[in-house]
């Protein structure tokens, strides 16, 4: 199967409208719907028609803004669906990009946890 690396003009206004809405929240300081409109972003972009690829674009972006306010553990619970949802979907990836996506979301996902641990270690002090 061909692996389809960009997105139509309807699938980015999706994508920047869901990423749009997560960052406001965020931006106001309203992390629990943030949290909850991430953590249902998966169902509803795959019920509006969204590549696979938008999907794991999505999980980019989102898991590191997160990162950026220091929620790793969310961070972390991101990037785990991000690669449940890759595994899930491996056969519309070409090998070599599905290999590059999981290292890349393994390795973050280990940083988001070890700095989740270090502020944990911190606080306690």
């Amino acid at each position: 199967m061909s692996q389809q690396t960009t997105l139509n003009e309807q699938q980015k206004n999706k994508l920047v409208n869901k990423v749009s809405a997560i960052r406001f929240y965020l931006g106001i300081g309203n992390f629990d719907e943030a949290k909850e409109e991430a953590f249902s972003a998966e169902q509803s972009l795959i019920e509006k028609g969204m590549s696979p690829f938008g999907i794991i674009t999505f999980y980019e972006h989102i898991a590191m803004d997160f990162a950026n306010i220091r929620d790793f553990d969310t961070a972390a619970k991101l990037l785990n669906s991000c690669l449940a949802f890759l595994d899930n979907n491996k056969t519309f990836f070409d090998d070599a990009f599905y290999s590059r996506v999981r290292e890349l979301a393994e390795n973050a996902r280990e940083n988001m946890v070890m700095q989740q641990s270090n502020n944990s270690v911190r606080a306690d002090s």
